[in-house]
């Protein structure tokens, strides 16, 4: 990550163009931060965000039920 900050990496022009559905999936306690699913959630239009409570980076370790679960509506939803 820090490398890609250096060189100013950003590819919000090229998504902004992706129109497939994207699920944003988050733990509320993840060190990344909410900020960034919000930003990658006004860029990629078509986008869903489901944050997990009690949950840090590694939602299918942390939360394994609720992350599989909500993995699996998303799906379905989109078949």
């Amino acid at each position: 990550m820090k490398d890609l900050f250096k060189i100013k990496y950003d590819c919000k022009k090229t998504l902004k163009n992706f129109n497939k559905p994207v699920l944003i999936i988050q733990g509320k306690q993840d060190i990344v931060g909410k900020e960034i699913a919000d930003k990658e959630h006004s860029v990629l239009k078509n986008s869903t965000i489901f944050l997990i409570n009690k949950c840090c980076h590694y939602g299918w370790l942390e939360q394994k039920d609720k992350y599989v679960s909500e993995v699996e509506k998303f799906l379905k939803s989109i078949i």
